[in-house]
């Protein structure tokens, strides 16, 4: 393969390498391959070359031409080709192969890092060694020992030569941030946490269990303290919102770490995922902020920002599994109890429709845009969708998964999302359950018995809940929904 190279111009020449090349008259045969070598990279690959056979003429001195290895500047690289009679008359210092070894082998020992004489080995040993003379036997060589070898080898010493490698070492980059960041930095600890259970994971150890735990406090300390003593003020009008809005930021940088390790974990083991990351992650969740006998109850602000994270990790830990495409996963995680947000705790427990959150301060907070959304929740949990994976397709086509589990199963979910589902468009698992064969994704999800058990259930049921007044701005997508899901 042949290096690319732009038009030669004058500048270019100067620029361009120049080898000589030393090697033993061994048989003519022999002399020719060393001649198609020099042929080659001349016509082929641009490199200007010196050898005996064109450059030394009848009359001249042929100690000056061997010692212009050392006294013409102008030469980039010496090529030595090494085979079994090189080693020889170079060990022994012999004829002209040894007065050019004496030359070379002084500027090999003098600078233990040069790149500028470079070893062809054209011949192995009985033992398969490189046949190479003693000072350069640590050099690192070009193997021609053989056709195959020759042509793997041609490219990676023509561009040695022209000093354009396959590979270049990078930059150096920019200091990581964590290196930057102190105890008292945002999700510092969590973010260590993460990093000790990966790699935990990764290499299958035992404190798993323990780190996963530890990871979880330290999510529920942190995001806690980053929310700690709401401003004066905050218990009503622009001040409550403010804090609300507080709330809702800080967590985007803990839920990251979540995503993180919830996609790693389904990717590993998806049914192991959902009962010690996926449920464990949204048990937490739901149950911040907590209560006490011996405090003040927590800020309504913060309560309802905790059920807009809850919200939105039920969706993305439903894509996870989606991701994965864990079918049998996804119903451990649908058919699991949560408890019931409360005061008092003591609400009978739900599947994951607990957490589909209709929150008043975000009507507020929608009500002061230009112009406002038809599905304000929706559009907080979108704009904010930054995971590289699980993007806002992923999150749309969760939540349809999720409504239609629910609605089946006579439990209530309102798909906030669904208002930004594409006209025409299709969610890529729906299709994948109606063209597989019993039993399909979607009839695992449910447990009914078939795809097409549930598309007669689900409809009948969605035509009935969308006559209400709850479902009156969702009417608006509910043709294009359907058509998502394949059920239109």
């Amino acid at each position: 393969m042949k290096i690319k190279l732009a038009p030669e111009t004058s500048d270019d020449q100067s620029s361009r390498p120049k080898v000589f090349i030393s090697y033993s008259w061994t048989t003519p045969s022999y002399k020719e391959q060393v001649l198609d070598i020099a042929d080659r990279m001349m016509k082929e690959d641009c490199i200007e070359v010196i050898i005996d056979e064109y450059d030394l003429k009848g009359g001249q001195d042929v100690v000056a031409f061997m010692e212009k290895l050392k006294t013409d500047v102008s030469i980039t690289h010496v090529l030595i080709i090494c085979d079994a009679a090189y080693v020889s008359k170079a060990n022994g210092r012999t004829k002209g192969v040894g007065i050019e070894a004496q030359i070379v082998s002084l500027e090999v020992y003098k600078d233990i890092d040069q790149t500028r004489v470079l070893p062809i080995v054209m011949e192995l040993t009985a033992s398969g060694e490189p046949c190479l003379p003693t000072f350069l036997q640590s050099r690192y060589y070009f193997d021609f020992s053989s056709i195959e070898s020759q042509q793997r080898e041609w490219e990676r010493l023509c561009r040695h030569l022209w000093g354009k490698p396959i590979r270049t070492k990078p930059g150096v980059g920019a200091p990581p941030a964590y290196l930057t960041e102190t105890v008292g930095g945002k999700f510092v600890g969590l973010k260590r946490k993460w990093q000790s259970l990966q790699l935990a994971l990764n290499d299958d150890k035992p404190r798993k269990a323990v780190l996963r735990e530890e990871l979880l406090d330290c999510f529920e300390a942190e995001i806690i303290e980053a929310v700690a003593n709401p401003p004066a003020g905050s218990e009503g009008g622009d001040g409550f919102m403010e804090y609300w809005e507080k709330c809702l930021s800080v967590q985007i940088e803990a839920r990251d770490v979540l995503l993180e390790w919830a996609l790693t974990e389904a990717r590993m083991d998806a049914e192991q995922a959902t009962t010690k990351c996926l449920i464990p992650v949204l048990e937490r969740i739901n149950d911040l902020p907590r209560y006490s006998d011996t405090t003040p109850s927590p800020p309504l602000a913060l309560r309802d920002a905790m059920a807009v994270l809850g919200y939105e990790m039920a969706l993305y830990c439903t894509a996870c599994l989606i991701e994965v495409d864990a079918p049998e996963a996804l119903r451990q995680l649908m058919q699991h109890p949560f408890h019931g947000r409360s005061l008092y705790g003591d609400r009978l427990h739900t599947g994951l429709a607990e957490f589909c959150h209709y929150s008043q301060p975000m009507e507020v907070w929608n009500s002061k845009q230009n112009p406002g959304w038809i599905a304000p929740i929706a559009h907080q949990m979108l704009d904010r969708c930054t995971h590289r994976k699980l993007g806002r397709d992923s999150l749309l086509q969760a939540e349809a998964v999720l409504f239609v589990v629910n609605i089946v199963q006579d439990r209530r979910w309102y798909p906030n999302t669904a208002v930004y589902s594409r006209r025409g468009g299709k969610f890529p698992w729906f299709l994948k359950a109606k063209s597989t064969k019993s039993p399909d994704r979607l009839a695992i999800v449910t447990g009914m018995e078939t795809w097409q058990a549930v598309q007669q259930e689900f409809l009948a049921r969605f035509r009935a809940e969308t006559k209400g007044s709850n479902y009156a701005v969702f009417r608006r997508g509910e043709g294009s929904y359907s058509e998502a899901m394949g059920f239109a």
